[in-house]
C-alpha cells in the first residue's frame, strides 16, 4: 500500500512544486519591471513582459528540475537544496543577457526574440535577485509547514538517547527533534 501511495503522492507534489515555482518566478518578474520603471511601466515592457514571460519561465524551471531541485525533499530543505535556486536563475538570466546582446538589434522580424533583446539589464538584474527570494522563501514556508503538520502527529514519540556519535550524533538528534515522524 505504501508503494502505491508513494507513487499516486510525488507526482502531485512535484507539480505543486513546479506550479508554486513558476508562480513566484512569474511575480518576480513582474514586480521585476515594477520596481525598474518605479510604478510607471509604459505599455511597451507590459508587450516585452507577455512574450517574455513564456520563454524565460519554462526555462527557469527546466533549469530548476535539470539541477534536481524537484527531487529533493522540500521538507528536509537545507543550504544545499537553496544554492540550487541562483545557478538555475544565474543561469537562465545568464542566457538571456547573451541573447539580448546577439539578438541587439537583428531579430526585428520575430516578436518573441525582438522583446528578448530589448529587456532591461536592471529588471534581469531585480529579477534574480528577487527570484531567488521568493523561491527560497516558498521553499522555506514549505517546510515549516510540513514540520508543523508532523510535529503535531507523533507528540507521543518514544525518546531515544545517542551515545558516542560525535557531530553526526548531534545532526541526528537535531533531526529526530525537529522531524519526530522519523
Amino acid at each position: 500500500i505504501e508503494i502505491m501511495l508513494f507513487s499516486w503522492v510525488r507526482p502531485r507534489r512535484t507539480a505543486e512544486k513546479v506550479i508554486g515555482d513558476a508562480l513566484c518566478l512569474a511575480l518576480s518578474l513582474i514586480f521585476s519591471y515594477w520596481i525598474r520603471f518605479e510604478g510607471q511601466v509604459a505599455l511597451g515592457h507590459w508587450r516585452e513582459l507577455r512574450y517574455l514571460l513564456p520563454i524565460l519561465l519554462p526555462l527557469q524551471v527546466a533549469l530548476l528540475y535539470g539541477l534536481g531541485s524537484y527531487r529533493s525533499v522540500w521538507r528536509f530543505t537545507s543550504v544545499d537544496d537553496l544554492a540550487r535556486v541562483p545557478l538555475a536563475l544565474g543561469g537562465s538570466t545568464s542566457l538571456l543577457v547573451i541573447a539580448k546582446v546577439l539578438l541587439q538589434g537583428e531579430a526585428q522580424s520575430l516578436a518573441a526574440f525582438a522583446s528578448i533583446s530589448t529587456v532591461p539589464f536592471g529588471v534581469l538584474a531585480i529579477h534574480f535577485l528577487m527570484g531567488c527570494g521568493l523561491l527560497a522563501t516558498f521553499r522555506a514556508v514549505f517546510r515549516y509547514h510540513e514540520d508543523s503538520r508532523m510535529s503535531g502527529a507523533n507528540s507521543n514519540a518514544p525518546r531515544a538517547i545517542l551515545v558516542g556519535a560525535g557531530r553526526a550524533g548531534v545532526i541526528v538528534a537535531k533531526e529526530f527533534s525537529k522531524h519526530p515522524g522519523l
